[in-house]
């Protein structure tokens, strides 16, 4: 047993290096899908998101709350609530 010591402290570093590498790596990959989700909510602010392509008509705000309302109504607690934003000043084709 004495002649397989230096062998033996070997493969135990070997291995302890590879569970670290697996536990830092796995945490990691953790962190960065956290990270990706809690931008995108910050910055999307919402789970859904509709927007009008430029150019084309505001969305008809009246027909989406009706649909919400419904919405909620047959399946109530998917939707926790919803707001309307009203597109920036430069969007709208009548000033410049």
């Amino acid at each position: 047993m004495e002649g397989h010591r230096k062998r033996n402290e070997k493969t135990t570093v070997m291995y302890s290096i590879a569970l670290a590498f697996l536990i830092f790596s796995g945490t990691g990959f953790k962190l960065q899908t956290v990270t990706i989700g809690d931008v995108l909510s910050s910055s999307i602010a919402a789970d859904l998101k509709v927007v009008a392509a430029q150019g084309d008509p505001p969305l008809n705000e009246a027909g989406l709350k009706e649909f919400m309302i419904s919405y909620n109504e047959k399946f109530p607690g998917n939707i926790g609530g919803y707001t309307f934003v009203t597109p920036p000043l430069n969007r709208l084709p009548t000033i410049p």
